[in-house]
C-alpha cells in the first residue's frame, strides 16, 4: 500500500477551500485519512472530491464521504472503493476553529 503526507494545516492561517491533491488515475481504491489535534471549536467538515481530469471545471462530491470533525482531537479515514477518476480533491470548511492542525494523507486502498 501507498501512502503519502500531502497537506498540513494550521487553523490559525488557512482558508476555506477546495485543495486538489494531484492525479491518481492508476489506483482503483483510495482512502484519505485526517488527522487533527488541538482544534477549539466542533464544526469543521472534510469532504472528499473526484474529477475525471485537470481541465474539469467542477469538482464532484463523493456521497457520504463527508466528516465533521466533531472532537479537538482525533482521525478519521474516508475511503472511495470504485475509484475511477482522475484528480482527488478535499475540500475543507474549518468552522469557527482558530486553533489546531489538520494532517491529510492519501493512500492506495488494497
Amino acid at each position: 500500500m501507498e501512502a503519502r503526507k500531502v497537506l498540513i494545516f494550521d487553523n490559525a492561517t488557512m482558508a476555506n477551500a477546495t485543495y486538489d491533491l494531484g492525479n491518481y488515475s492508476r489506483w482503483g481504491k483510495v482512502g484519505i485519512t485526517l488527522e487533527w489535534d488541538s482544534f477549539d471549536k466542533t464544526d469543521a467538515v472534510v469532504s472528499f472530491k473526484i474529477k475525471n481530469n485537470a481541465a474539469q471545471t467542477t469538482w464532484e462530491t463523493i456521497p457520504l464521504l463527508q466528516y465533521t470533525i466533531g472532537a479537538a482531537t482525533g482521525t478519521e479515514t474516508l475511503e472511495h472503493r470504485e475509484f475511477a477518476n482522475a484528480r482527488v480533491a478535499v475540500d475543507i470548511d474549518k468552522g469557527s476553529n482558530t486553533t489546531g492542525e489538520l494532517t491529510i494523507w492519501i493512500f492506495q486502498k488494497d
